[in-house]
């Protein structure tokens, strides 16, 4: 299937959500790719990783209650 045809389909489909939830997964993925902010490379993922790990055993950690709070969900 060629490129356009791709495009058609995903565009019907995509026209038929109903879930606001899932709609806002896709918008997103766009902004994350149009931004070019998506996955980090395997080295960034690392220094993230050990800095979050750092980050707990300093007791750097907040609840789920306590984010919730924070950003209203």
């Amino acid at each position: 299937m060629d490129i356009k045809s791709r495009k058609d389909l995903f565009i019907q489909e995509f026209l038929k959500i109903k879930s606001d939830r899932v709609l806002q997964k896709f918008e997103n993925l766009m902004e994350r790719e149009l931004n070019g902010s998506g996955p980090a490379d395997p080295a960034e993922m690392e220094m993230r990783i050990r800095q979050s790990e750092a980050d707990f055993e300093a007791g750097k950690v907040k609840t789920v209650e306590e984010l919730r709070a924070r950003y209203g969900q």
